[in-house]
């Protein structure tokens, strides 16, 4: 007979991490999670995400890691560098290995939120984020009332 490896208590509870609200959060560090692909939009977001208050680190500019360098130290400093902030700012524009990997991590083990830019409907975005943006201006407006 097989057994199955479903929990329900561990599945509700798991619903629960994506659920962060973000009204009482004091959110002055942000992860900036981009395609490396979209580096210089991902500078565009991080200038826009600075001159509204926070600090932001960029994982392709604050790291300092070299093209060809191992790929566990790679994400181990990804990871590092999500865990050590207070939410992730995701700009997602096409499915993207290393940017799902980063939501679903801070959504359930580090617990920090997850604020996605995305013009996708998935159901691992919704689940991840606290909150979906389809334009950047909507980020950037939201992002500023967060600031205050």
């Amino acid at each position: 007979m097989k057994q199955s490896i479903s929990n329900p208590i561990f599945f509700s509870r798991l619903r629960e991490f994506g659920q962060f609200s973000l009204k009482n959060c004091n959110i002055r560090k942000i992860y900036l999670a981009h395609p490396s692909s979209e580096r210089i939009y991902g500078g565009k977001l991080q200038s826009m995400l600075e001159n509204v208050g926070f600090e932001v680190i960029n994982p392709f500019t604050s790291f300092g890691l070299a093209s060809g360098e191992d790929d566990i130290d790679i994400v181990v400093q990804d990871l590092a560098g999500v865990s050590g902030c207070d939410a992730v700012v995701a700009f997602i524009p096409h499915e993207d290995m290393g940017i799902m990997g980063e939501i679903l991590y801070v959504t359930v083990v580090a617990l920090v939120p997850v604020i996605s830019l995305t013009s996708m409907e998935h159901i691992w975005i919704n689940f991840c984020s606290s909150k979906v943006f389809r334009s950047e201006e909507d980020l950037v407006k939201f992002m500023t009332e967060l600031r205050k």
